[in-house]
């Protein structure tokens, strides 16, 4: 049952038909917006509100050659160049730097290194089999050194 009347009516110009309340009537007529909307519970209108809301931005300065880089590498992952990058921080494994253990480590195996040039120098300056003994003990230390820099 309708609430409009059966008539058509005119406003103006204008000449509006009654239709049903679920269709749009074109008509500006103040009454039948009134019915309309108390009949009609007004819709919730607008994009569902995301799971995640990313709040924070970065801004990032590249070279034209970085930009065609990270666009290739972006197109052949199948993804934006955000999420890309999202995903890329995410999973990425970078290398610290050295630690005073590490640094100390690599100083005491550089110096070896020079001694064993040094050593090898003088073993063909005097005489192999002098120098072989020595070497030999430089060696052993190298290794032993070798072994606990790994085992950082």
């Amino acid at each position: 049952m309708f609430l409009l009347p059966q008539k058509p009516f005119s406003r103006g110009k204008r000449t509006c038909f009654p239709l049903p309340m679920v269709a749009e009537s074109g008509c500006r007529h103040k009454d039948l917006n009134k019915i309309s909307m108390e009949i009609r519970p007004k819709k919730k209108g607008g994009r569902p509100p995301k799971k995640i809301k990313r709040q924070s931005m970065v801004r990032l300065r590249l070279t034209i050659s970085e930009r065609f880089l990270l666009e290739q590498k972006s197109k052949r992952a199948g993804m934006g160049i955000s999420d890309f990058i999202r995903h890329s921080v995410m999973s990425a494994k970078v290398a610290t730097r050295f630690g005073e253990v590490e640094i100390s480590a690599h100083r005491v195996l550089a110096g070896m290194a020079n001694n064993l040039n040094q050593l090898t120098k003088k073993a063909h300056q005097m005489g192999l089999l002098i120098m072989a003994k020595r070497c030999q003990d430089l060696i052993s230390e190298i290794e032993d050194h070798m072994k606990t820099m790994n085992e950082l």
